[in-house]
């Protein structure tokens, strides 16, 4: 498998119509709860691993937030955890792992949650305002 091979069924493309882009990864826009857990994880195929975590935001995401979310990121999913202000997954990799340049970090799930966000995370407007370029100018 190559790089090019990973989860494109988890990723958020434009559709041909040149509209909203279609989700893939899962947005469960119906729970409660004012904050939002988003669910990611570095995947590296080349090498055969995986590890997952999940981050919760102070302050909801809303689904037009989470449509421009996913025309920004590459393939609909990938993102760079240190501009997004998250904790990088590759310290939770297997000892065995050796990168093999093909490794990323993929967001899986956006829902809403009770549970409080902590102080070091970004809120979710910070969250957007490093992923979504919302064509604004200063």
């Amino acid at each position: 498998m190559t790089a090019l091979e990973f989860d494109r069924d988890v990723a958020a493309t434009p559709d041909s119509n040149g509209g909203s882009p279609v989700l893939r990864f899962e947005f469960n826009a119906e729970g409660s709860g004012q904050n939002t857990r988003i669910e990611y994880k570095l995947v590296d195929h080349m090498a055969g691993h995986s590890a997952k975590a999940s981050v919760v935001l102070e302050g909801r995401i809303g689904r037009d937030d989470v449509l421009d979310l996913a025309e920004s990121l590459e393939f609909g999913e990938i993102f760079n955890p240190y501009k997004a202000g998250f904790p990088d997954l590759s310290e939770k990799m297997p000892s065995s792992w050796k990168d093999s340049g093909g490794a990323v970090h993929v967001i899986q799930r956006i829902s809403y949650t009770g549970n409080p966000a902590p102080d070091y995370l970004p809120t979710t407007d910070q969250f957007l305002a490093s992923l979504v370029d919302y064509g604004i100018e200063a």
